[in-house]
């Protein structure tokens, strides 16, 4: 992704499963399927937007509003992407049009980028999910409440 590369956020389409597909099993310790990702653009309260650069996309997230909380339950970045404000518009734009009370995810132990970049945005560990994935490795979950003040620049908080 260059500079000049226009990025796109937008909902996944069926067309983008594929790709979304591709994507995770590049990046992610434990991707889930197409049919599991399929599935998630018609479920109810979920939301699964791509950003797009060019041609080609750089990243995605899944999530799913409960009343007024929203869990991400995955945030993709495509690596050549990365420090880019591709995740930092992603997480915005999971809230829609009503930013949420509170947000949490849950990310492994041993993701200190991810969890430096929730840091970044005000995101603070609040318990240990033990032994959360398949490989037995802890998720740390962290949590971010909507300010009454001003917003995160960005993402809506």
């Amino acid at each position: 992704m260059s500079e000049r590369d226009a990025l796109d956020v937008r909902d996944a389409l069926f067309r983008d499963v594929p790709a979304i597909a591709a994507l995770a099993a590049d990046t992610l310790f434990e991707a889930w399927s197409e049919a599991s990702y399929a599935a998630l653009l018609d479920a109810p309260g979920a939301r699964v937007l791509v950003a797009d650069a060019g041609a080609a996309l750089v990243g995605f997230i899944v999530a799913q509003r409960i009343e007024d909380e929203l869990h991400v339950h995955t945030l993709v970045v495509d690596r050549a992407a990365r420090r880019r404000g591709v995740g930092r518009k992603l997480l915005g734009a999971s809230f829609g049009e009503r930013p949420p009370r509170r947000v949490f995810l849950e990310v492994r132990r041993s993701n200190g980028a991810a969890r430096a970049f929730y840091a970044s945005l005000g995101f603070e560990e609040v318990g240990v999910r033990s032994r959360y994935y398949a490989d037995g490795e802890d998720a740390l979950l962290l949590t971010r409440d909507r300010p009454e003040g001003p917003r995160v620049e960005g993402v809506g908080l």
